[in-house]
């Protein structure tokens, strides 16, 4: 029972990164030592798959602000709604109020000339 209690205070951690090994394995590396200089790098222009991934991050921020504007203005919906239902049950709760007023004022009334005319006869 307190393990658990242990996995709900504390979610399974994400999975472990791979070691270096494996995230070396396949690709080739230069070799190094002395002499040997690393191939020298001129300015970098990104690939074409970086910018596809650039163009499909665009493209997902895009439907990200599309799907949060149309969200926002769900929420505006379903505000003016239930402010709707909160406007007409204040009314019904009032209604409702003066229907016990006016039932007690009548009963009232009532008694009131029943008395008068067991009196007058």
């Amino acid at each position: 029972m307190a393990e658990i209690e242990q996995e709900e205070k504390h979610p399974p951690l994400l999975e472990k990164r791979p070691s270096a090994e494996k995230q070396t394995a396949g690709r080739e590396t230069a070799p190094s030592g002395p002499g040997l200089d690393p191939p020298e790098e001129g300015p970098r222009t990104p690939s074409q798959g970086e910018e596809r991934s650039d163009t499909n991050l665009l493209d997902d921020r895009a439907q990200i602000q599309e799907r949060i504007a149309q969200l926002e203005k769900t929420i505006e919906e379903k505000e003016k709604i239930e402010q709707d239902y909160v406007n007409h049950l204040q009314r019904l709760s009032a209604e409702f109020e003066n229907y016990k007023r006016r039932s007690a004022r009548e009963s009232a009334y009532a008694v009131d000339k029943g008395k008068e005319l067991m009196i007058l006869e």
